[in-house]
């Protein structure tokens, strides 16, 4: 899956498996104020003088808008400037945030929340109904979420090694039909909303490669419009990066197919070093993903399969996590029933210096290499792993 509809480096597009709270932003700039706007609010449960912050994000960094401190009740006030429409948090210390889309027509705008329930999203925001449309979409799609978490617990429940193909058939249509409705709910909201940013917001749960009409679409609807906004230009931007560097990557020999793959060594769960060269002799897929990666946990059964059928074969996965908990790692793998043992993770999320090496930027991706190490294909999705290694292992 691309780089712009997968997993973002901020780590709050990830709605399908909403796990995580925003506090992985970056390079916070200078303050500005004046009084065009106005943000007052309670926020329950922080203590006196903890610090508020209004910061607007985009991709991996944040623009710091305006700070106070919470009263001795959580209540807070902030003057500044909307400059454009976009989307910004409101956070509390370093952890706790809750998200807003305001632009330069907010005037006044209030939020009340508690701290001890951010991760049921049951805050609420007067004076800006994109907000309030954003919380709804999140919401929905953490619905969605857990429909098809269970309809995988389901699965690797009852389709174990032993069970007949006819039966796994039906626990596989039923995530199929679990990830199929996000999707179709996905795309008719990106497809009917207004506001630019939230679009833009639902667009990175998709993939471009599956959803391309849609995500082309979204792109000739804003840019002519909405070009000025910067959330919008970053967003064409990285589009237009992404359809470039496809092409520029399939020509750079250390990605090549027929390259010999990079050697990686890091730390299985129990802190034992394993490198992926020890696997020489195996058809061997590099999986790169994570926990709160919604579409690499939706596409694990076709993964699971996979190993399943080749597994005695020659064909085994060497799993490379960007998770940072070690505990919702160990917790994905068993729960998505991923049996193979080589699973790894530096647990620094995107700061992995893998990431790096393999210039990976989104994820899922992945790398299917021959016997000898060598790159046979790339980022196989669904079916496409199946029948690739159909043709290669008899």
């Amino acid at each position: 899956m691309n780089n712009l509809f997968s997993s973002y480096k901020m780590k709050i597009f990830l709605l399908a498996f909403i796990t995580c709270s925003l506090s992985f932003l970056y390079s916070c700039q200078s303050q500005m104020k004046s009084e065009e706007f106005t943000l007052k609010g309670q926020i329950k449960n922080v203590a006196v003088n903890t610090p508020i912050y209004l910061e607007e994000i985009n991709y991996n960094s944040t623009r710091g808008v305006d700070t106070a401190k919470a009263d001795a009740t959580g209540n807070f006030l902030m003057q500044g400037s909307i400059k454009s429409n976009g989307l910004y948090q409101l956070r509390m210390g370093q952890e706790r945030a809750l998200l807003l889309v305001l632009d330069d027509k907010s005037s006044a705008v209030q939020v009340t929340a508690d701290t001890s329930d951010f991760t049921s999203f049951n805050y609420h925001v007067s004076g800006s109904p994109a907000s309030e449309q954003l919380r709804g979409y999140i919401m929905k799609t953490k619905q969605y979420g857990e429909q098809f978490h269970a309809a995988m617990e389901e699965y690797n429940s009852n389709a174990g090694e032993q069970t007949p193909d006819s039966i796994k058939k039906i626990y596989e249509e039923k995530v199929r039909v679990a990830d199929a409705a996000f999707r179709t709910y996905n795309t008719k909201y990106i497809d009917t909303v207004e506001n630019p940013v939230l679009a833009i917001f639902a667009a990175y749960n998709l993939n471009y490669q599956r959803d391309k009409n849609v995500i082309d679409s979204l792109e000739n609807r804003i840019k002519t419009k909405f070009g000025s906004v910067p959330f919008v230009q970053t967003f064409l931007k990285q589009l237009a990066d992404q359809r470039g560097g496809s092409q520029q990557n399939q020509n750079d020999p250390k990605f090549a197919t027929g390259a010999i793959a990079p050697d990686i060594q890091l730390n299985d769960a129990n802190g034992k070093s394993l490198k992926l060269s020890t696997l020489r002799g195996k058809y061997v897929l590099v999986d790169f993903w994570a926990s709160w990666c919604g579409p690499c946990r939706r596409e694990n059964p076709n993964v699971v399969k996979a190993y399943q059928s080749y597994k005695d074969k020659g064909f085994t996965i060497y799993s490379v996590s960007l998770d940072t908990d070690r505990d919702k790692w160990l917790n994905a793998i068993k729960s998505d029933g991923l049996m193979w043992p080589n699973h790894v993770s530096e647990l620094q999320g995107w700061k992995s210096a893998i990431c790096q090496t393999y210039g990976i930027q989104s994820i899922p991706q992945n790398y299917l290499l021959d016997k000898e190490g060598r790159i046979v294909a790339s980022n196989l999705r669904g079916e496409n792993l199946l029948t690739v290694l159909q043709k290669l292992i008899p």
